[in-house]
């Protein structure tokens, strides 16, 4: 990471503080005095390098305010305020708007099919210095809508990984994982099913290891007994250790979400391991980062479709090590936590040094065995 700026008193007004996030506002806090303003965060972490301040948030209707938000902005005097802009947010897109620091810069805008929610980033970004987003095509699609192309900055999505598994891509894997929280949305009964379905097909001793922990728990462990796939399903829980998680996806020849491609697609290429999902899946701009058949896998939105894909991959040792070893590169090149907070780092300095992933024709590393 490089900046040129001198050392700014900087307020990151922000949405719920997840355990994720830690590690990007430490890196950025190496650079700049930073505090981080939030409704809610888990009281069990700790920031090395920079401070949270809570501000409940109180909802009515769909929509949410941060009463004394700008107060205690406007009271610490900061030199810059990046802000998370969530139209449902009254007070961020008030910070937004009506400014509480000498710079404004906001985050994670992208285009929606809401014609309101679009005008009221639209409205905050023009008003900004500078505004940071989550991939090149949020970039393109916000240049479209009418966004300043020169104030457009892009950080990479990610989440940090602790130990690369590239190293161990060699080694035997007997396993399809599936990481992510237990919601209806994910469609874990669907994926349940199908696993089934292509169980005869694919080498007895691979299994599907579900991690994570969530409302559908009860539902899916019932499916599994329903299905007889006692022997083949391992439910693991929550898994917050990187150590175990890395020892999980060590085993993985595959990790597989059908509805949602959401941060576990970088979280699977940073262990070396292709992520599989449907061209239809639910992403903020995460899913853009497979290219497919070269790093990951995408498929129609069909069962019988989806079924021939985890055939294929968990039958052909050759194609699945390389897409993990072209995942794991990718992830060093485009994805890395340090090139996420050079993004921020590069709003605040006005230049481009972060690595930018423009999409599939851009894909070059390694090569294909498709």
């Amino acid at each position: 990471m490089k900046s040129d700026s001198p050392r700014l008193k900087l307020a990151i007004v922000y949405d719920k503080l997840l355990h994720y996030r830690y590690e990007l506002f430490d890196l950025i806090g190496t650079h700049h005095e930073l505090t981080v303003f939030t409704p809610k965060c888990d009281r069990n972490l700790s920031p090395k390098l920079f401070k949270i301040r809570e501000v409940p948030a109180t909802y009515v209707g769909g929509f949410r305010f941060q009463k004394g938000l700008r107060a205690q902005l406007l009271r610490d005097h900061f030199d810059a305020c990046i802000v998370f802009i969530d139209p449902r947010n009254l007070s961020s897109v008030a910070t937004a708007i009506f400014p509480v620091a000498p710079r404004t810069l906001t985050w994670g805008a992208w285009k929606t099919e809401s014609f309101a929610a679009n005008f009221v980033r639209l409205r905050a970004m023009n008003q900004a210095q500078a505004n940071i987003v989550y991939c090149h095509r949020h970039a393109v699609e916000l240049e479209q809508l009418g966004a300043a192309p020169a104030k457009l900055y892009v950080a990479h999505n990610t989440i940090h990984v602790g130990r690369s598994g590239a190293q161990q891509i060699n080694q035997s894997r007997r396993t399809v994982l599936f990481v992510g929280s237990l919601a209806p949305r994910k469609g874990l009964g669907r994926l349940l099913r199908i696993f089934h379905r292509v169980s005869q097909y694919i080498d007895h001793s691979i299994n599907l290891v579900i991690v994570g922990d969530g409302p559908e728990r009860e539902l899916a462990s019932r499916l599994v007994i329903k299905l007889g796939l006692e022997s083949r399903v391992q439910f693991v829980g929550k898994v917050l250790n990187p150590d175990t998680l890395a020892d999980l996806y060590s085993q993985a020849i595959v990790s597989v979400s059908l509805n949602q491609a959401g941060l576990s697609v970088l979280q699977s290429m940073g262990h070396g391991v292709p992520f599989l999902t449907t061209e239809q899946s639910i992403s903020g701009g995460e899913v853009d980062n497979i290219v497919d058949g070269f790093n990951g896998v995408l498929v129609e939105d069909s069962d019988p479709s989806i079924c021939e894909a985890i055939v294929k991959i968990c039958s052909s040792g050759d194609w699945a090590r390389q897409l993990g070893r072209n995942a794991a590169e990718h992830y060093e090149t485009y994805a890395t936590m340090d090139n996420y907070a050079q993004g921020f780092l590069d709003a605040l300095d006005g230049v481009r040094r972060c690595a930018v992933w423009k999409g599939p024709a851009h894909a070059s590393l390694g090569q294909t065995l498709r």
